[in-house]
């Protein structure tokens, strides 16, 4: 028993990290490669932070946004607050209005701005996406990919050889925006368009397909896309043990409000009650299997996200772990990004397989 405890304590645990602002940062650093590319303008340094500002919310404190733009003074936060977060809350509550409070959040406190515009490498080695991507992958090399250049995208396909499901939705959310047809322009001949047309049925029998080729899979879905790999993932756990992750874009996790039918709210939070929790998507082997979700965000909906998915829906719960036997599930939000129609969806997808990526070698 002693020898169990010291070997437990000796047990190598992943660092902690923060996957909404990896994902930001990577999103600013494209962003950089990307306007650097288009000359040495001494211009070209405002053009990159007002395209960061624009298309990159993110607070080092700004965790459910929604709560702190609804009601900052009843925001519940989960556990202990983060550094600055008490003062955001109180900053938030002294002002009227829901589009201020965004305004604040995202446009003007300084520690948000500055999280933003850092230099990458001041996150340390942990965040360093050469630690796990290997040689090819530093910050460097991953802005040089948002300008159509470099080694970063081969150090992905070397170090993560998965095949990519990109799962489409059927339109249920008119507003929001896709990122399938970038991802998989970006991804090439490792990745697979499913529309979500295809049925849970079909789709089923094509991940059963892969598995039985031996195939690493990433599963991303969009819209109900995502409904529907939730589903399967929960009755096949072949399946599950070739998952490397799981990405919701803009899913409809906890189902659209006020709808009936298998994804209206209703159905969907009691789907997740029963049925996301770490025993009943456990894996054989002992791993962590990221469940990463994207939001969409227009400042101008209510409740916060956009007309028919409130960002909480948009988002994984903490799995109940009551009766695990181990812990194989971890949930990583990834935060919003604005329903802008100049959003460089290109830049995104790179982002998101970037740190999608890097943090399944993380995990291992």
């Amino acid at each position: 028993m002693i020898a169990l405890g010291i070997g437990w304590l000796q047990w190598p645990r992943p660092p902690a990290l923060d996957g909404e602002r990896w994902f930001k940062v990577m999103i600013a650093t494209l962003l950089r490669g990307h306007v650097d590319d288009q000359g040495d303008d001494p211009e070209q340094a405002a053009a990159w932070e007002a395209a960061v500002l624009r298309f990159v919310p993110y607070h080092p404190a700004g965790r459910l946004p929604e709560r702190k733009i609804s009601n900052p003074v009843a925001a519940a936060l989960p556990g202990r607050a983060l550094p600055g977060e008490v003062a955001l809350i109180e900053a938030l509550a002294a002002l009227q209005g829901v589009s201020e409070r965004w305004a604040h959040l995202y446009d003007r406190d300084e520690v948000g701005i500055e999280a933003r515009l850092q230099d990458p490498e001041e996150l340390g080695a942990a965040y360093d996406p050469s630690t796990t991507l290997g040689p090819g992958a530093g910050w460097e090399d991953l802005a040089d990919w948002g300008a159509q250049r470099g080694t970063f995208a081969a150090a992905v396909a070397r170090t993560v050889p998965a095949r990519w499901i990109l799962v489409e939705g059927q339109g249920e959310l008119p507003e929001a925006p896709s990122l399938i047809e970038a991802l998989h322009a970006e991804l090439s001949s490792t990745a697979e368009r499913i529309s979500s047309g295809l049925g849970a049925a079909g789709l089923s029998e094509r991940l059963t397909a892969l598995v039985g080729e031996g195939s690493r899979l990433v599963l991303v879905g969009e819209e109900a896309g995502v409904t529907q790999i939730l589903r399967i993932l929960a009755q096949h756990a072949e399946i599950r043990d070739h998952v490397l992750a799981v990405v919701s874009v803009g899913g409809i996790i906890a189902g659209i409000p006020d709808r009936d039918g298998p994804l209206g709210e209703v159905a969907c939070r009691d789907w997740l009650g029963a049925w996301f929790t770490q025993r009943a998507l456990d894996t054989d082997v002992v791993r962590l299997t990221p469940y990463f979700s994207l939001q969409w965000l227009d400042r101008r909906a209510w409740p916060p996200g956009i007309e028919g998915l409130p960002l909480a829906n948009a988002r994984f719960p903490e799995p109940d772990d009551r009766d695990a036997t181990a812990t194989t599930l971890e949930v990583v939000d990834l935060g919003p990004l604005p329903l802008d129609p100049q959003l460089p969806t290109q830049i995104v997808a790179r982002a998101l397989i970037a740190v999608v990526s890097a943090w399944i070698v993380h995990r291992r």
